[in-house]
């Protein structure tokens, strides 16, 4: 509930600032506070595993999430031309949610029963938003977004 909060407050205003400064720009800081945030976030957690810690963990990533999925639709409806934007939009975001957050719990499950570090969830995230931050330096050179 948190997370849903802070996203639907705060999408209007992330995306005013992404129409302001760029929409790679802002997904590409979000990225980055996740790739250095994601382990901390979840070491806190396995240590102090409360409510009150849960919150704060989820305010912080709510506002992260936040900051990458408001810009998401301007950036990824300037990849594709008018004729096939509905059809590349719908594509490129249901698969990648598909794999990366549908499979996430399968994935992560399997790691800890593999490795016996709850940190893996930390590490999942990290990776999948290093990915993110590759894609946006992508985007940002071959379809010249700011």
């Amino acid at each position: 509930m948190v997370f849903g909060v802070i996203m639907s407050a705060g999408l209007p205003f992330v995306g005013k600032l992404a129409d302001r400064v760029g929409s790679a720009r802002v997904m590409f800081w979000a990225a980055t506070g996740t790739i250095m945030l994601g382990v901390p976030l979840f070491t806190l957690l396995n240590q102090s595993p409360n409510l009150p810690t849960m919150i704060g963990i989820e305010l912080v990533l709510g506002v992260l999430a936040t900051a990458y999925f408001a810009p998401m639709p301007a950036i990824m409806s300037a990849m594709f031309p008018v004729q096939i934007r509905t059809t590349g939009l719908s594509l490129g975001y249901n698969i990648g949610v598909t794999v990366f957050g549908g499979f996430a719990p399968f994935i992560v499950t399997f790691l800890i029963g593999t490795t016996g570090s709850l940190l893996v969830r930390g590490y999942y995230l990290v990776a999948v938003a290093a990915l993110s931050l590759c894609s946006i330096v992508v985007s940002r050179r071959v379809f010249q977004q700011r």
